[in-house]
């Protein structure tokens, strides 16, 4: 005959067909158990995270300040280009025969071609 007394603490039970005590673990041990062993997965877990979510911050900090640096060296590029091509388009300008042959104006008067251009207009009075 196979019969188990239950105790009324509901954490031992007995069992008569085995001819022992056996001690049975009920399953609030189990379930505070496995509530412990989620606990500490879930912290790890979180701490991985945190580790990974600041790791992917400090990038995007270094990725931001290298950005910057590669604008200020681009502007630093560009104001070099445009030292050099002011003398060189002097240079151009001032020695093409049309330019040389041109007469002085001492008088202009502007007006708008087009939005953004504008055009110079030849008055009467020439400077000999």
């Amino acid at each position: 005959m196979n019969v188990t007394h239950h105790t009324l603490d509901g954490k031992t039970a007995v069992n008569a067909a085995e001819g022992g005590v056996k001690v049975q673990q009920s399953v609030e041990e189990l379930f505070s158990w496995l509530i412990r062993i989620g606990i500490v997965v879930i912290s790890i877990l979180g701490f991985a995270y945190l580790i990974m979510l600041n790791s992917l911050a400090t990038l995007g900090f270094d990725l931001e300040s290298l950005k910057q640096e590669g604008l200020v060296l681009k502007k630093s590029v560009e104001s070099w280009d445009i030292e050099l091509a002011i003398p060189s388009s002097l240079y151009a300008l001032e020695s093409t025969e049309q330019i040389q042959n041109m007469a002085n104006i001492k008088r202009r008067t502007f007006f708008e071609v087009a939005e953004g251009e504008v055009a110079m207009i030849r008055t009467v009075d020439l400077i000999q």
